[in-house]
C-alpha cells in the first residue's frame, strides 16, 4: 500500500503548520479569502433572487457545454 495514504501526516506537521501560519504571505492570502467570502455573502444578501440567478447561470452554462 502507498505509504502516504497509510500515514497522511508527517512528524513535522505541527512545526510546518506553525511556520505556515506565521508566514506573512500566507496570512495575507487567508485574509483576502476571508474578505472575498464576506463580500460574496453581502452581495448575495443584497440580491433577493440570488439563488435563482445562480441556478439559471448554471443551467445556461451546462446547456452551452
Amino acid at each position: 500500500m502507498n505509504a502516504i495514504l497509510d500515514n497522511p501526516t508527517t512528524p513535522e506537521f505541527k512545526a510546518n503548520a506553525k511556520a505556515a501560519l506565521a508566514n506573512e504571505k500566507i496570512q495575507s492570502a487567508m485574509a483576502l479569502q476571508t474578505k472575498w467570502r464576506q463580500n460574496r455573502a453581502n452581495a448575495a444578501e443584497a440580491v433577493p433572487e440570488f439563488e435563482q440567478l445562480r441556478d439559471a447561470a448554471r443551467d445556461i452554462k451546462n446547456h452551452v457545454l
